[in-house]
């Protein structure tokens, strides 16, 4: 269910990057500002969106988040080469689970390697 949404319009948008998270970030926050907090609600972003402190402040407000992700956005998580994973073969994967909030990173390949993010799954389905 669509819950809310925001159709871009350039540089004539409200939202201007003011805090950590990013024009991208206060983007999600702004639409998630509309969900109550505590309700379980998830929220299923692009590798646009995604970043750790994003996923921090949604979970502050009881609101869960999977999303693609680029290596660069997750300072400090070494997950494995996409070179090991295809020797290893199709479906093989990698992950580390941030120990103070419990999000999850997993590096899974299938023809090529995807990050997902998520304070809510690991790498099984």
């Amino acid at each position: 269910m669509i819950c809310d949404f925001d159709v871009y319009q350039g540089s004539v948008n409200e939202i201007r990057a003011k805090s950590e998270l990013g024009l991208s970030g206060d983007v999600v926050m702004k639409l998630a500002s509309t969900l109550p907090e505590g309700q379980n609600y998830k929220i299923y972003a692009d590798n646009y969106f995604t970043c750790v402190p994003l996923v921090v402040k949604l979970l502050d407000r009881g609101i869960h988040y999977v999303g693609t992700a680029r290596q660069v956005c997750l300072p400090n998580c070494n997950l494995e080469e996409e070179k090991s994973l295809k020797k290893k073969g199709r479906g093989s994967f990698d992950i580390r689970v941030e120990a103070n909030h419990n999000i999850c990173a997993v590096k899974w390949y299938d023809s090529i390697a995807v990050t997902l993010v998520s304070s809510f799954a690991g790498p099984d389905p």
